[in-house]
């Protein structure tokens, strides 16, 4: 299994641009990065619509939309649908 998402592309997907992380299990020497993805908005950005898209490292994706900033969203694989 792959609890923690690792190969997985998230997206804050936005109507003026999306922006990508990607969960790796790397770090530095020994070391481990967290499997979180951090985004940042500005102002302008809150009150559109926006949603976090996961696509997994077996192509399955979940998206949720962001109805506040400053949130934090937990997707998980489970219910995750068939990619494209």
């Amino acid at each position: 299994g792959n609890p923690r998402g690792y190969g997985a592309k998230v997206e804050l997907v936005s109507p003026r641009a999306n922006q990508r992380r990607w969960i790796t299990g790397g770090g530095s020497f020994q070391s481990v990065d967290a499997p979180t993805a951090y985004f940042g908005i500005g102002e302008a950005e809150v009150e559109k619509e926006l949603s976090v898209r996961v696509i997994f490292a077996d192509g399955k994706t979940s998206e949720q939309r962001i109805d506040r900033p400053n949130q934090n969203v937990i997707m998980e694989y489970k219910g995750a649908a068939a990619g494209k």
